[in-house]
């Protein structure tokens, strides 16, 4: 119902911590449930937090954005610093996710793309 989705927005804009912001963002990616509202709001939620962001959460966000299509240049930028600060901590999953995030926007960072690929690079070698 409308009051429910209200009600929801509401409550992503005022109490949701980034893991839940990210987890929300993935369960409506997963479903291809594109709410451009929720999607609004979860990203006006996400940049002041954007720095509070876990790995996990950073490659669900940009997972979650390439499967929707959202072109939220605000927070895809916000992302670019954030990634550079944990991107060593990124396992295969979750280079895959940014990585698609990239490639689907047809957007990144010079500097992201160059850490993904580093970062890309180390995994596979230690997988040999």
């Amino acid at each position: 119902s409308a009051e429910l989705q209200q009600r929801l927005v509401q409550h992503v804009k005022s109490e949701f911590k980034a893991q839940h912001l990210a987890a929300t963002a993935w369960a409506y990616a997963k479903l291809s449930w594109n709410d451009k509202q929720l999607l609004e709001s979860i990203s006006a939620a996400a940049l002041p937090q954007i720095w509070n962001f876990r790995h996990p959460d950073l490659a669900g966000m940009a997972w979650s954005y390439a499967v929707l299509s959202i072109r939220d240049w605000r927070v895809l930028e916000a992302i670019a610093p954030a990634y550079l600060m944990v991107v060593d901590d990124f396992n295969a999953q979750s280079l895959a996710n940014s990585t698609r995030l990239c490639v689907k926007l047809l957007s990144c960072d010079e500097p992201v793309l160059e850490a993904l690929r580093h970062r890309g690079a180390n995994t596979m070698s230690g997988l040999a």
